[in-house]
């Protein structure tokens, strides 16, 4: 951007920032007086109208929209960088205010407030101005939430631009006159007063701020605009006022703006002495810039001086971010600092070398914060040239002391290049400037060797033609500077042969309407190259923010992908109508986007498999992939901690993917911590899903859709309804699923259904915990279950196992629900619940059902035990009201049931290969154990009992005891001979302190040690 306005600035000086609450509405002030007036503020010159004198003027009709400074102390930011400067820039381009013409107040106020909201100082944001400038809106949008975050390094570029020259002063009390001539001549400016009670309510007093209103203590001081004046408007207090722009928004006042009479205006008992502006810089286009990174943990303290020569002596100097006051300690961001150093250039030397150097002083030492130096560069933006310092780091010590990097800028050894290019470029030519677009013409070919390096001097994008061929393999693509960025590379219809590998792509960016801001590093369309163990970071699209598919079988494998974003779709990969492109082992860290924060497919079947994906995010579906459309397998991948508001790792929106032998760890959302669902149906198989998180489906959430769910295990998860799937207006097929303590704070532990139907078999659910329904939450809802295990689940109300409610209906048939507290079935009026041939305990009504501890293996081994009285009580098939129901052909192990064929199933998930149980206690079983065993307690937690199995494949004198973690044995369960087989003891810990026992099995020939924990 450059500037060609000779426009000027005003501001008075403010005592206080205070805060006043009318009409229930906060209202802050918010300006600091300075103690004495710096230096480089000069009086003003005398100021004349260019078009002669006039009674009235008013800038307002083309001044941005009102804003609103909300709860914080900021209205010296407000008038400075909102107002005055956006206003400037108008009557510069004439342009409509958006996001991109408004410039940002918090980029002025959260660098002066010293880290504290209160207030800030009129010379210092003049100081801001004048050394740094002021950015878009929309690059630092304003909050009154925050008033410490530091501006991005793109920020910093963005605003250099936009600094000012010289700050002048006027004396308002004396020079009334001047500051009219200066609005006559299109110029806006800005002032500064004392607040009284009448200035709340405005309104009252026909929106005019009169000596002859004003009542009650002063409150402070506030920053505004003045932008016109009118010598005829009668007030109280006479004749004649000037028109201001507040920051309490629209509502206030006449639509945000106010009158204050002359009178008022020239009052000293009102108005602070000096009102100030500035010059802009004419046509203005930076050459030289400062790029540096600092590491302290108290940024306010520090004060920055960059010179040309020698340090004690330089040439010439400037200095940045010199600023007083009170202050709080905060932490710079790990993030570049861009300055303009573009003052030096009459003391550089293009044709020879130039020392350049940084200083870092800590104005506020001995208070336990130090740093470091991390980076710094100067770049030279015409010659061109580069100078990097070599010293680095370096320590900024806590004592005041300064701390120095230095670096030498030449031009060197380097080479330019741009516009149409062909042939071979070799690292011998290092670095490769390269100084506007290259294009890769039709039907030519471009090599670029290993260990070449390409530098973007601005951003400048490589054009593959159609049927070029380009080929890279290890070359590091950068922008010069990372906040303006590169165009990436551009492959329209370009030949399948090009490849990409071994590349390091940085700071690519693609800007502009429509395919020009997809692909910020790699476009590819109509061709099919292979893109193959590069590194993509920190690129940016609105699509696609490292690589945008289209129509492309290309190959995608053993990449990294960190920190790249989209502003819509596919932070690193966008795949449109990118029908089988592979996308295959690849790593995606930290990548961003509004849906599929690696990853947006649309429409498409690519294969996604073996990649690992972490921390990545979207603000909408799919912190790592969002399918829309299409029938995509993803398969073998891992999801780490990947964060959306609808599924966290995944979200599936249209289409059928298939997801199968995945992993899912720690991820989370606000529907579906892992997987969001709404597509029209979604195969879900082989996966394992630990300790996942939402409000709704901790691990699933599905909404009108079909899911089919096999052999997949679902554990950790939390949620408050449905903590390892919720589902709404859908159907569920789920066969050999675990889900293993799973906990909701409101219903439905393991499932939580809405107006759904599910069909369950050789499903387990165990240790899970709700409210209500600990395994199954019912609402309006249908469930048929075969040969599913619902074992030690644990309610607060009503249901450990199955809650019915609102009319739910469940056929149950070979199950087992047991261990539940507190009960195994809730059904409320209105719902029903068939049972079969299965076991619930304290009974249920039922043909075949029976009342008896299933015998299990242990709290962790749902297994019949061999002597078990589930073992060939279930039912092969079973007519009921006309309806057919079968038991799988298969039991949760891919165990063959029945066993042996020809019997009856068993009852619960697993088959137990005996077909029968035992008709005597295991004491005097004929199947004797092969080896000694200690299986442990169970169940463990417990209170006050627990009961141990330990088997003896020999007659044995058995010692079982109970110690305390000293030492001390406090029960003796077993003292004496046993015969073989299988035996238990139970172990009542009534009278003893809750805490961690041991438990030890001693026969002489075995000693075995195992842990029980008592919770009381």
């Amino acid at each position: 951007m450059s500037f060609r306005s000779t426009l000027s600035f005003t501001l008075i000086v403010l005592l206080t920032c205070v805060t006043v609450t009318s009409s229930a509405q906060e209202r802050r002030y918010g300006a600091i007086r300075d103690a004495s007036l710096p230096d480089w503020i000069k009086p003003a010159p005398p100021i004349t109208p260019q078009d002669g004198w006039d009674d009235y003027v008013d800038l307002s009709p083309n001044f941005p929209p009102v804003g609103n400074q909300g709860g914080q102390g900021s209205c010296t930011a407000w008038a400075v960088a909102y107002y005055y400067k956006s206003y400037q820039e108008w009557q510069e381009y004439g342009w409509a205010y958006t996001d991109e013409t408004r410039c940002s107040p918090a980029f002025i106020y959260n660098q002066i407030n010293g880290g504290v909201d209160g207030g800030s100082s009129p010379s210092e944001a003049f100081q801001m101005l004048c050394e740094n400038g002021a950015p878009p809106y929309g690059l630092m949008p304003y909050t009154d939430q925050n008033c410490t975050t530091l501006p991005s390094e793109e920020a910093f570029y963005a605003a250099i631009p936009y600094r000012s020259q010289e700050t002048f002063y006027f004396p308002v009390h004396q020079d009334l006159e001047g500051l009219k001539a200066h609005l006559l001549n299109g110029n806006a400016a800005t002032f500064a007063f004392t607040v009284y009670a009448n200035f709340d309510n405005l309104s009252n007093f026909n929106n005019i701020y009169c000596l002859a209103d004003i009542n009650g203590d002063p409150r402070g001081g506030h920053a505004v605009c003045l932008c016109g004046f009118d010598d005829n408007l009668v007030t109280s207090d006479g004749v004649g006022a000037f028109k201001v722009a507040n920051s309490w928004g629209a509502s206030w006042g006449d639509a945000g703006y106010w009158w204050i009479s002359y009178e008022c205006f020239q009052s000293y008992f009102v108005t602070w002495e000096y009102a100030y502006y500035c010059t802009d810089r004419i046509d203005y286009n930076p050459t030289t810039l400062g790029i540096f990174r600092v590491n302290h943990s108290d940024r306010y303290s520090l004060a920055y001086t960059f010179g040309v020569g020698d340090t004690q002596s330089p040439t010439w100097s400037q200095s940045f971010f010199d600023y007083g006051g009170s202050h709080t300690p905060h932490p710079y961001p790990a993030s570049n600092i861009i300055v303009d150093l573009t003052d030096a250039m009459p003391y550089l030397n293009q044709s020879s070398a130039n020392d350049v150097y940084m200083s870092a002083r800590d104005l506020r030492g001995w208070n336990g914060h130090s740093g470091q130096i991390i980076d710094f560069e100067v770049v030279q933006l015409e010659w061109p040239a580069v100078g990097e310092a070599e010293d680095l780091p370096v320590a900024i010590p806590d004592n005041g002391a300064f701390a120095y990097s230095e670096l030498d800028l030449s031009v060197g050894v380097s080479t330019s290049i741009s516009g149409t290019i062909s042939g071979t470029l070799a690292a011998s030519g290092n670095p490769y400037y390269v100084m506007g677009d290259l294009i890769v013409a039709e039907g030519s070919s471009l090599t670029i060797e290993p260990g070449t390096e390409l530098i973007f001097f601005d951003h400048y994008k490589v054009d593959v033609g159609v049927d070029a061929t380009f080929t890279a393999d290890d070359v590091h693509f950068r922008p010069l500077i990372s906040a303006v960025g590169w165009a990436g590379i551009r492959m329209d219809g370009s030949s399948s042969a090009n490849s990409v590998q071994n590349c390091t792509f940085e700071y690519s960016k693609a800007t502009g309407e429509g395919v020009e801001g997809y692909g910020g590093a790699l476009y590819i369309k109509d061709c099919d190259p292979l893109v193959s163990a590069n590194a993509f970071q920190d690129c940016k699209a609105d699509k696609g923010g490292a690589v945008y598919l289209e129509n492309s079988e290309a190959a995608l494998e053993q990449n990294v992908f960190t920190a790249n974003q989209a502003s819509q779709e596919g932070g690193a990969i966008y795949c449109s109508n990118a029908s089988s492109a592979n996308i295959g082992q690849n790593y995606f860290d930290s990548n961003h986007a509004s849906s599929g924060g690696a990853i947006y497919v649309e429409e498409n079947s690519n294969w996604i498999e073996t990649n690992y994906f972490i921390f990545n995010e979207a603000s909408q579906e799919g912190g790592a992939i969002c399918v829309n459309g299409g029938a995509t397998p993803i398969s073998g991948n891992i999801f780490v901690d990947n964060h959306a508001n609808h599924g966290g790792a995944i979200a599936s929106l249209d289409g059928m993917p298939g997801v199968h032998g995945n992993e899912f760890y720690h991820n989370s959302a606000q529907q579906g911590g892992a997987v969001y669902v709404t597509s029209e149906g979604f195969y879900f198989s082989e996966n394992e899903l630990n300790d996942n998180s939402a409000s709704t489906g901790g691990a699933i959430y599905g909404y009108e859709t079909y899911i089919y769910l096999t052999e997949n295990t679902i554990s950790g998860s939390e949620a408050s309804n449905g903590a390892a799937i919720n589902v709404w207006f859908s159907e569920i097929t789920a066969d050999q699923n675990c889900f293993w303590d799973n906990t909701a704070t409101g219903n439905g532990g393991g499932i939580y259904m809405l107006v759904s139907t599910a069909d369950m078999k050789n499903t387990l659910f165990g240790g899970n915990g709700a409210n209500n329904g600990a395994a199954i939450y019912q609402i309006s809802s249908d469930l048929t279950m075969i040969n599913c295990t619902i074992a030690y689940n644990e309610g607060q109300t009503q249901s450990g196992g199955i809650a019915l409610s609102n009319g739910s209906t469940a056929m149950l048939m070979n199950d087992i629900l047991y261990f539940n507290t507190p009960a195994s079935i809730f059904i409320d009026a209105n719902s029903a619940c068939d049972v079969y041939y299965s076991d619930v305990e304290g009974g249920w009504e039922g043909l075949g059902n029976i009342d008896a501890s299933p015998m299990l293996m242990g709290y962790d081994d749902f297994a019949l035990a061999d002597w078990s009285p589930c073992i060939g009580l279930g039912i092969s098939e079973l007519q009921v009201g006309g309806d057919s129901f079968i038991a799988p052909g298969f039991d949760m192990d891919d165990a063959l049931r029945p066993q042996p064929a020809g019997s009856d199933p068993d009852m619960g998930c697993y088959e137990n290969a005996l077909g029968s149980p035992t008709a005597v206690e295991p004491e005097a079983a004929t199947a004797q154990p092969e080896e000694f065993a200690l299986h442990g307690a169970y169940p463990n937690p417990f209170n006050p009992t627990t009961t141990i199995q330990y088997d003896l494949p020999v007659r044995s004198l058995v010692k079982l005891s109970v110690y305390d973690i000293a030492g001390r044995q406090v029960r003796a369960l077993v003292d004496g001979y046993r015969d073989a087989g299988y035996h238990k003891a139970v172990f009542d810990a009534s009278g003893l302190a809750s805490g961690m026992y041991l438990l030890k099995l001693d026969t002489g020939e075995f000693t075995d040690v195992s842990k029980m924990l008592l919770v009381k």
